[in-house]
Formats: C-alpha cells, sequence, structure tokens
C-alpha cells in the first residue's frame, strides 16, 4: 500500500511540476515580449520630445523633421503595441492594461501633432493651435499613465505568474511531503526486516 501511494504521489508530482512549468515558459516568452514593448516605449518617447521641441520655433524646416521624428515614433508605437499582443497572447492572464491604454494615448497624442503639422503647413494658425493644444492635453495624459507603470516592466507577468501557480505549488509541496513519508515507512520497513 505504501508503495503505491509512493508511486501515485511521483505521479502527481511530475504532473504538478510539467503544469509549473509550462506556465513557466509561456510567462518568459510574455516577459521577452513586454520587454520590447518597453524598449520600443522608451525609444518613441525620446523621439517624441526630440519633435516637440524642434517646433518651438516654427519653421517649415524644423517641423519636417518634427514630423519625420514623430512619424518614426508613431511607427515604434505599433511596434510596441504588437510586441504587447504578443506578451498578452503568451500570457493571457497578466494585466497589460496600463501599457495598452498609455500606448493608446500616445497614438492619440500623435494624430493631434501631425494634424497640427500639416495645419502649419497652410499657415492655418487656429487649426494648428487647436490641434497642438490637443497634443499637450493627450502627452499630459500620457505622461500620467506613465506613472502607473511598475518599475519591471515584466510585473505583471511576474504577479499572474505567481497567481496563477500558486496552488499548484502549494500541492506540490504537499504531495512531496506525502511521498517523503511513505518512502521513510518503506525505508523503516525493508530496513526493519533485515
Amino acid at each position: 500500500l505504501k508503495a503505491q501511494e509512493s508511486a501515485n504521489a511521483r505521479g502527481e508530482l511530475l504532473d504538478g511540476a510539467t503544469s509549473i512549468i509550462q506556465a513557466e515558459v509561456q510567462a518568459r516568452t510574455a516577459s521577452v515580449q513586454i520587454q520590447q514593448c518597453w524598449n520600443a516605449l522608451v525609444e518613441a518617447d525620446g523621439l517624441l520630445k526630440e519633435a516637440a521641441a524642434m517646433v518651438t520655433e516654427t519653421t517649415n524646416e524644423n517641423v519636417k523633421a518634427s514630423e519625420e521624428k514623430t512619424q518614426q515614433a508613431n511607427d515604434l508605437l505599433n511596434e510596441a503595441s504588437a510586441s504587447l499582443s504578443a506578451a498578452q497572447e503568451a500570457y493571457p492572464s497578466a494585466d497589460f492594461s496600463d501599457f495598452s491604454a498609455y500606448i493608446d494615448k500616445r497614438l492619440e497624442a500623435i494624430g493631434y501633432a501631425l494634424a497640427s503639422n500639416d495645419a502649419i503647413y497652410i499657415q492655418d494658425k487656429a487649426t494648428a493651435d487647436e490641434q497642438n493644444a490637443l497634443y499637450n492635453q493627450a502627452d499630459a495624459e500620457a505622461v500620467e499613465l506613465a506613472q502607473k507603470f511598475p518599475k519591471n516592466p515584466a510585473q505583471p507577468v511576474e504577479d499572474a505568474l505567481a497567481a496563477d501557480t500558486q496552488q499548484a505549488r502549494d500541492d506540490y509541496l504537499t504531495t512531496r511531503e506525502a511521498a517523503a513519508q511513505s518512502d521513510a515507512y518503506i525505508r523503516d520497513y525493508l530496513g526493519g526486516g533485515q
């Protein structure tokens, strides 16, 4: 009976370990993707700051240069969004809503910046000012959203992994203890018979 208990416990240990390892592999994939997302966000943020600084003096050359940096930032934000989607797909229970909201707000701000630049080209000051005000508002909202980011971009994955595997880890430890007790009984029994 004890030998059967020990064998059953070993099977349960293997099943438990397999489910934990699978979750960890998925979490690792998501962590790599969210890090790529983060890197793209940081680069896009730098480009947007440079673009905004360029149009403080509104010449056609400055507006053109600003527009190029803004478009590059837009491309990076789309890359970040794709990486974020891949991270979410790899680990669906991770909460990436802060990243998603930030990317959406940044893309919204870029739309206003580009519209403002277009108005500058045709010397429509009222539209340029209106779009610039909308840009500033969306930019401020994006900055506010960014303050919710964890210090470690992979933190949402780590939190979800811990929550998702807690029961499996607890069960694993309980089963391991039961297996150890069965093994000890078998050792005592076999040792006692010599």
